[in-house]
């Protein structure tokens, strides 16, 4: 991978932890006081999801990486994932503990079948004591992060074709369009 693409991968993901950080703390913050009320929770998770653009949804885990609470997206919340092992997956296995926020590396999800992300960010109790996560999905077709774009390079290249229609190249003929019937027409704008 080129250097000027890296650069531009690491900036927009630094952007994505800017915008995300704080919204997710204060949703991580608000989750600790009635952990682990699965109910209450979940109430919680979808009256903030519309504060957070373009997320799929959101969910909470314990700490032993088991899913604390439902799917909640913004059309309901799913009825599946509760009791869920989360442990393995790619943005999980990565957590340390001491870190409060992580953006993970782009996924293929095992539920949608689309290039996702996952923001990680740890929910504590009022004496720091870790209680879980907050996870935050993003399908990654649908985030935009303000700034500039990377655009590869494409230089000219030239392309040979088949020998035999390269042979035949003199031998075709043109055939007339309607637009070659009403070139003075297109050609004058009328």
């Amino acid at each position: 991978m080129s250097q000027l693409l890296q650069q531009a991968i690491a900036e927009q993901r630094t952007r994505l932890v800017d915008r995300l950080q704080t919204p997710l703390a204060q949703i991580a913050s608000e989750c600790a006081g009635p952990w682990p009320d699965r109910d209450k929770l979940e109430q919680i998770l979808a009256s903030r999801l519309a504060g957070i653009p373009r997320c799929r949804g959101l969910f909470l885990l314990d700490t032993s990486c088991v899913q604390l609470t439902n799917f909640v997206t913004v059309s309901g919340s799913s009825s599946s994932g509760v009791g869920r092992d989360c442990s393995m997956l790619p943005y999980i296995n990565r957590v340390v503990p001491a870190v409060d926020f992580m953006l993970s590396e782009a996924y293929v999800s095992v539920r949608g079948q689309r290039p996702s992300l996952t923001a990680v960010q740890l929910v504590k109790d009022a004496g720091q004591k870790t209680l879980g996560f907050l996870c935050a999905d993003f399908d990654l077709r649908e985030l935009s992060v303000p700034g500039p774009v990377y655009r590869a390079s494409m230089p000219w290249r030239q392309w040979k074709g088949d020998p035999a229609i390269r042979g035949l190249r003199f031998q075709q003929i043109r055939i007339e369009s309607p637009i070659d019937r009403n070139i003075v027409a297109v050609v004058s704008g009328s």
